[in-house]
C-alpha cells in the first residue's frame, strides 16, 4: 500500500514522491523529469513500476 511521501519509480523511468493519496489507485506525486524539473500531477498505480517505503520527505 504506498503512503503519503513513498518515492516510487514510475515506468517512464522518472522518480516521484507521493504527497497525497486520493485512494487506493489515484496519488498526487511529485514527479521529477528526467532534464530535472519537478512537476505535482496526478498519478495513478498503473504508471508506477516500484515503490520505495519512505519515512522522509526527501527525493534525494
Amino acid at each position: 500500500m504506498i503512503k503519503e511521501y513513498d518515492k516510487v519509480r514510475l515506468k517512464t523511468g522518472e522518480l516521484a514522491r507521493v504527497v497525497e493519496v486520493f485512494s487506493d489507485s489515484i496519488f498526487l506525486a511529485e514527479v521529477v523529469s528526467k532534464a530535472g524539473d519537478v512537476d505535482t500531477t496526478e498519478i495513478t498505480i498503473d504508471q508506477i513500476q516500484t515503490i520505495f517505503e519512505e519515512t522522509e520527505r526527501s527525493l534525494a
